[in-house]
C-alpha cells in the first residue's frame, strides 16, 4: 500500500531534486516565513538562494 507524501506539521519544507538541484515543492509556510512567493522557488536551482560566500565548498 502506497503511503501519502510526507506533510510536515510544524515548520517548513522544501523538496529539491537530487538530480539537478531544482526546487520541486515548497510548503506554504516556507514562502510566508522567508517572504518569497511560491512561483519564485519552483523550477529554480536551490543554489540561487544560497549566499555567494556560502557556495564555495
Amino acid at each position: 500500500k502506497a503511503q501519502p507524501p510526507y506533510q510536515p506539521e510544524d515548520g517548513f519544507c522544501c523538496v529539491i531534486s537530487m538530480y539537478d538541484g531544482v526546487v520541486l515543492y515548497t510548503t506554504p509556510s516556507l514562502t510566508s516565513v522567508l517572504g518569497f512567493p511560491k512561483d519564485m522557488w519552483l523550477g529554480r536551482s536551490f543554489i540561487d538562494f544560497v549566499h555567494p560566500k556560502d557556495r564555495e565548498t
